[in-house]
């Protein structure tokens, strides 16, 4: 769902201010400075956060490319397609301030709070709004192994903001990830060699069938 909207930059303008609005009010923002850092050390986390992402993205990759073959390098280039189709800077911008202004404040200033206060601990916190950010940015059902993306990515947001004691590391890295991840990704999708695989292999089917799109 999230991913469907940040293929129109201006709509995730949109949802940018709603959820900034909204996340306001609920007071999601009220630990965005903390009292643990410094505002240099924060920005210093939140980039050392985006990085280590993209690392890690990068590894993860270059692993599946490994174990999997030919099967995940065509699931890879059809779902980069979908999820890139007619995006360009604009887009990349808009996704990473959706990404840092709207979404870090809902699921790491509002719900990991919450979580944190109604199951008394900080491991159940951070992994159930992941499992929450992870679930609203499912895509389609053929696409679910790059569901674990968002979810581990969530998982890391969440460990950044509860050792920082504030939101403003993850929405620092969340921003630098989308922005650079996305550009990054249309470049692999782009480079990458035309990938086939028999058709009696599930990426191979799932292309044939119908999509199944979350609700």
């Amino acid at each position: 769902m999230i991913f469907r909207i940040k293929h129109f930059w201006p709509l995730a303008i949109v949802v940018t201010f709603v959820g900034v609005v909204a996340s306001w009010s609920l007071e999601a923002w009220s630990n965005l400075p903390g009292n643990k850092f410094s505002i240099q050390m924060l920005i210093a986390i939140g980039v050392g956060g985006a990085l280590a992402a993209l690392m890690i993205n990068g590894m993860l990759h270059e692993t599946f490319k490994r174990a999997i073959g030919k099967r995940y390098l065509a699931s890879f280039q059809i779902y980069g397609q979908d999820v890139l189709d007619g995006m360009g800077w604009p887009a990349y911008i808009a996704a990473g301030l959706m990404a840092g202004m709207a979404e870090e404040p809902i699921f790491r200033g509002l719900l990991l709070p919450l979580i944190e206060d109604a199951s008394g601990s900080a491991v159940v916190a951070i992994l159930g709004a992941a499992l929450i950010f992870a679930a609203c940015h499912w895509f389609k059902a053929r696409y679910w192994p790059f569901w674990f993306w968002a979810m581990w990515e969530g998982v890391l947001f969440g460990i950044i903001t509860i050792y920082a004691g504030s939101i403003i590391p993850a929405m620092i890295a969340h921003f630098l990830h989308d922005v650079i991840a996305y550009r990054v990704f249309q470049t692999l999708v782009r480079d990458s060699p035309a990938v086939t695989t028999p058709a009696t292999t599930p990426v191979a089917a799932a292309d044939t069938a119908p999509d199944t799109d979350a609700p």
